[in-house]
């Protein structure tokens, strides 16, 4: 199988990327190295063994990814490029609908000009904004009036509804991730952070290194322990996910959506938790006003792609914590 995946150096990407490649398929990486790095391309290779095709190419060229679809056969495309920080975007609103929005269109409009018929789509579950009810599954209502970046995700989703209308032999698959997390096993790769990354871990990995206070966001519900409960996955899980797909994507018919998380809350609190009880050390913490754009609970339902896919995470949020901690090379 030969497969495309945008930017298959990043988080998600090179993992998969890992994945895909170890199983025998040839993998094309498209990525302008914004959100990711040229060193993960030599981990990589070290990794599968296996030759991997690196174009550093901008999702907005749509002439060069239609001429990488049609010359390589390409079968399948994995969209993953985009910017994704939910309070970033509020700065800087053109950019993520320029990246997001624009750039997804020209991917697949290249995508309908070659004469691909698989396109997998990188959502989120910001696209669910504020849900009231727990677990959340594929059919609540989505929540515009949420972050740019959310907005964004919801306004590609929409268009590729209209898509499958009209095309009726492109079948459609969007995913929709909750809270990738932790790495690769021995700790070669993981989710690269810049100054001024607000993911959690990554800001934990700060906190400790540098011996600063790590800040964590209150949660006024009550049904919570004073912070916010997440989904985190481990992005090995959220890896194979996306190979069970790709490797069976014969059973998508028109337009499909699932959940990719591990079904379970945890919360921050408890993050910081097992941190310490694997440092055997403190760190200080100290607690801060809710963001915008922050939800106080928000875990998922997967069993559609579950029963779909016969898929289910193999790994708990002390794996995370572990590999996380190996990535970034904190002993403990």
């Amino acid at each position: 199988m030969n497969i495309m995946i945008t930017c298959g150096l990043g988080y998600i990407g090179s993992h998969t990327v890992i994945k895909s490649a170890q199983k025998g398929n040839k993998v094309f990486i498209i990525d302008n190295l914004k959100n990711s790095n040229i060193s993960n391309l030599t981990k990589i290779k070290r990794l599968t063994k296996k030759n991997v095709f690196f174009y550093n190419i901008d999702i907005l060229n749509f002439k060069k990814i239609k001429k990488i679809l049609i010359k390589k056969k390409i079968d399948i495309v994995l969209h993953l490029a985009a910017l994704k920080d939910p309070n970033e975007s509020y700065l800087k609103e053109h950019d993520y609908f320029k990246t997001n929005v624009l750039g997804s269109n020209s991917v697949l409009q290249a995508v309908i000009e070659a004469g691909v018929n698989k396109f997998i789509f990188a959502s989120s579950a910001s696209v669910y904004g504020n849900a009231k009810k727990m677990p959340i599954s594929e059919s609540f209502k989505l929540q515009f009036n949420n972050s740019p970046y959310a907005q964004s995700k919801i306004l590609v989703e929409n268009y590729l509804r209209d898509i499958s209308k009209i095309h009726k032999k492109l079948n459609i698959c969007i995913l929709r991730y909750f809270n990738p997390a932790g790495a690769y096993p021995s700790g070669c790769i993981g989710e690269l952070s810049n100054k001024n990354s607000k993911n959690i871990f990554p800001m934990i990995a700060k906190s400790v290194k540098k011996k600063k206070k790590f800040y964590i966001y209150k949660s006024l519900d009550k049904k919570t322990d004073g912070s916010g409960q997440r989904d985190f996955v481990h992005i090995m899980d959220v890896a194979d996910a996306n190979y069970k797909l790709l490797k069976n994507f014969h059973k998508i018919k028109g337009l499909e959506i699932f959940n990719i998380g591990s079904g379970k809350s945890t919360s921050v609190n408890g993050v910081v938790k097992i941190i310490k009880l694997y440092l055997n050390k403190s760190f200080k913490i100290s607690y801060a006003q809710k963001r915008k754009g922050d939800v106080d609970i928000n875990y998922s339902n997967i069993n559609k792609f579950k029963k779909k896919f016969n898929w289910k995470p193999k790994k708990n949020i002390y794996d995370i914590c572990t590999s996380f901690l190996k990535w970034e090379k904190i002993n403990f």
